[in-house]
């Protein structure tokens, strides 16, 4: 082998080893940050599933104030323009 080769060779060697530590340490982060992670994504989930109970208790606030609801009749339109007269503007007897 030529003392070309052998300084190639050497060189390889010494790249993988520091590649090996690179992944190590990666590794070592890696065990150590993942109680942390695995905290964080609880955390997570349970602020998610928050959100999901308050959205829902708000949809059967809106579905039980719907309930108090009774709508007679929509007042005409006073124009296609203006589909929607205020309830000020509207009485039974103009019927328009």
């Amino acid at each position: 082998m030529t003392s070309y080769a052998a300084d190639a060779a050497q060189k390889a060697i010494e790249q993988r080893r520091a590649q090996l530590a690179q992944v190590q340490a990666r590794l070592n982060e890696s065990k150590q940050n993942a109680p942390r992670n695995v905290a964080i994504r609880q955390a997570s989930t349970e602020a998610r599933q928050a959100a999901v109970l308050t959205v829902r208790s708000q949809l059967e606030q809106a579905t039980l104030n719907l309930s108090y609801t009774k709508i007679l009749r929509l007042p005409p339109a006073s124009s296609p323009a203006n589909p929607w007269r205020l309830a000020s503007e509207w009485s039974p007897a103009s019927n328009c």
